[in-house]
């Protein structure tokens, strides 16, 4: 599964792709509402995302957001929050 933009290599396993008859199409641009099928599929669980790091961010720290957000790498994501988000409820880590 992959959406937007990356200007890191996608390393993709050709004999699976082939193996599995699976289709990869690639477009420059999407549609306003390609999100929807994505988010049915995220909402299936069949996507494993523990691999995705999300960096968050507390509003007044908008900043700093942004200079990580210059930084991040594939599989990481910044997040700038609007409310404080209790810690106990964070099951990623935050960042210094």
């Amino acid at each position: 599964m992959l959406m937007g933009s990356s200007t890191a290599p996608v390393p993709i396993n050709y004999l699976q792709v082939m193996f599995n008859n699976l289709e990869l199409i690639g477009n420059f641009m999407h549609p306003q509402n390609a999100y929807l099928p994505l988010l049915a599929l995220v909402r299936s669980g069949q996507p494993d995302l523990r691999p995705i790091r999300p960096k968050v961010f507390e509003l007044p720290e908008l900043d700093r957001a942004m200079e990580a957000a210059g930084k991040v790498g594939s599989l990481e994501m910044v997040v700038v929050s609007t409310k404080e988000t209790p810690e106990k409820e964070r099951d990623y880590p935050r960042e210094e």
